[in-house]
């Protein structure tokens, strides 16, 4: 079976790192990303199973990203974790947000929430 692959997008770079620390120990590749711009390269060439994204970035509106995930990446899970619980309504207005999460983030919750949605999509 192959390596389930998740896509991070997350402009702090200490919270990009705990993400894929914690994601890499539970058995994932990871892609981190700093940047909408990055994210949407990466998906160009690679093949990602889920999106963990934040809300504010620095190049890109979420809005916009999440439109053009939804667009060209349709069958790609997206969880959203952020400082911000005012946005959560994003996740109604986006059929792929399959999770939302606000910082600090409860890593285990975060971490079943994955391999639920995971197991859900290979299946």
């Amino acid at each position: 079976m192959p390596q389930k692959t998740i896509l991070v997008i997350e402009d702090d770079v200490d919270a990009l790192a705990l993400y894929r620390d914690q994601l890499e120990d539970e058995g994932y590749r990871v892609f981190p990303s700093e940047s909408g711009v990055m994210a949407m390269l990466i998906l160009d060439r690679e093949k990602v199973d889920l999106i963990l994204t934040d809300i504010k970035m620095p190049d890109v509106d979420v809005k916009y990203l999440l439109s053009h995930l939804n667009l060209h990446f349709p069958r790609i899970p997206i969880l959203i974790a952020t400082a911000y619980p005012d946005y959560e309504s994003l996740k109604d207005n986006h059929k792929n947000v399959k999770g939302f999460f606000v910082k600090p983030v409860n890593m285990v919750e975060l971490c079943e929430t994955i391999k639920a949605l995971i197991k859900n999509h290979s299946s």
